[in-house]
């Protein structure tokens, strides 16, 4: 030992160990109970002399689940019923650590739940299991949910999305979802989220997810990726997300992927990293109304179409109002803006109008960088399409350049409700005047000196 006591632990009973098997997560010093049957795995665990004092029953999926692409076959395999799933501990057992056996009770069983699934007595999620529970049940994904209690879900990796295309509504009712991580090894098809795909006509809404993580590898570029939805065509309302994601692909947005659908009154915070196009602190591409929504203390990072709230905005629906995006953006190619990468236009499908985005009443306040056409709040707009009333941190101020999408203001400036000509400060936004940038109306802000 050479004193500072860092390399070394020495157990009461024994020949020392390194201090990191103390903080190593494995079963070294545990025999292994994996997958026996919990009175086996209690007593081979006493007979190592292991006092339990019992054991702590959680779910685990029972069954193999499988899907499919156009080449492969993709499973995931888990514990069967009334087996240790999993065992928790550090890598050298000292006397008295304690020791969480979490075993198999199999699909938690919604008939017994307090709810039926209607839209009068939706299904009470208060637990992981039950979370869990609903993932291996399609049948139930047009049904009515609301959460009872915060949910983590701390101990378990997901490989693709937890609920893959869910048509009903899911009310968080204000309460948390903390820890979920999805971590695709390899590439496998279909959106991802905490729901691959929220389809037209659901609602998801009153939720927040809280440390949250997203990785992939392969590139899958048509694939959306979000830490709520992969895709959202339906109605997202009061969802708060923050995490990270760090991914190969494009369509990659700290809520959501892709957009179609409605996003109102909803907030991103964290890094969000991604190899193509198409990538935004709060939806990477959007085709949809996003309206009261910010992107706060954002990391957004990708190859073209980057943007502090959006990557692009697109469509004849393809609307971004009274919005904005505090943090860092940077393309590796082009466009980047603080707000948005590129507001977008073209001809209709059936060739019989002409679509334009549409962006009014934003603000950015993000360093911005690209190989060409960065841009203090839009990167780059193509012709017909509308930005008005947007705002941006000037650069010399830690903003981004002014390339004529937007009126740059100084520090000072974007503190007085005066530079915001023709916002609504009576019913959308808020400011602490000379203290503090605009704020939301429904975000909790309290200014100095008020009650």
């Amino acid at each position: 030992n050479d004193g500072a006591e860092d390399h070394w632990f020495m157990p009461s009973e024994g020949y020392p160990v390194l201090a990191w098997q103390t903080r190593h997560t494995g079963l070294t010093g545990i025999p292994d109970v994996t997958a026996l049957a919990p009175e086996q795995a209690q007593a081979r665990l006493e007979l190592a002399g292991f006092d339990l004092g019992g054991i702590d029953y959680d779910y685990f999926a029972e069954k193999e689940t499988c899907y499919l692409d156009a080449t492969r076959r993709y499973c995931e395999t888990f514990c069967p019923r009334g087996r240790v799933a999993h065992v928790s501990s550090a890598g050298y057992i000292i006397p008295g650590t304690p020791v969480r056996i979490a075993v198999s009770l199999g699909p938690y069983d919604f008939a017994a739940n307090a709810g039926d699934g209607s839209e009068a007595r939706p299904f009470q999620i208060e637990t992981a299991g039950q979370i869990d529970g609903l993932r291996v049940r399609p049948d139930l994904w047009n049904r009515h949910f609301v959460l009872a209690a915060d949910i983590d879900l701390t101990h378990r990796i997901y490989r693709r999305a937890v609920i893959d295309w869910f048509e009903g509504t899911f009310d968080g009712k204000g309460h948390c979802i903390r820890g979920m991580v999805i971590q695709r090894p390899e590439p496998v098809p279909g959106p991802v989220g905490l729901f691959g795909a929220i389809a037209e006509g659901a609602v998801v809404r009153n939720l927040t997810l809280q440390g949250a993580a997203l990785d992939s590898q392969g590139d899958r570029s048509f694939d959306a990726m979000g830490l709520l939805a992969g895709e959202n065509h339906g109605h997202v309302e009061r969802c708060l997300v923050s995490g990270r994601i760090g991914v190969d692909g494009g369509r990659v947005g700290g809520l959501a992927g892709l957009n179609t659908g409605q996003v109102l009154d909803s907030q991103a915070r964290g890094a969000t990293w991604a190899s193509r196009d198409d990538v935004g602190g709060l939806v990477g591409d959007n085709q949809g109304p996003i309206q009261g929504c910010c992107a706060r203390q954002v990391d957004v990072y990708g190859y073209s179409r980057v943007g502090g709230l959006a990557g692009s905005n697109h469509g004849d629906l393809a609307r971004i109002q009274a919005c904005y995006a505090q943090g860092t953006v940077q393309a590796s190619y082009y466009p980047a803006g603080g707000l948005l990468g590129e507001n977008g236009a073209g001809v209709s499908v059936q060739l019989t109008r002409f679509e334009a985005g549409e962006v009014r009443d934003c603000y950015a306040a993000c360093s911005v960088v690209a190989r060409t056409g960065a841009g203090g709040c839009i990167g780059h707009a193509y012709p017909f399409t509308s930005q008005t009333g947007c705002f941006f941190l000037a650069a010399e101020s830690g903003g981004g350049p002014d390339n004529g999408l937007g009126m740059p203001l100084t520090p000072a400036q974007m503190t007085q409700q005066t530079s915001f000509v023709g916002w609504d400060f009576e019913n959308t936004w808020t400011i602490c005047e000379g203290r503090d940038y605009p704020r939301l109306r429904w975000e909790p802000v309290e200014c100095e000196g008020e009650r």
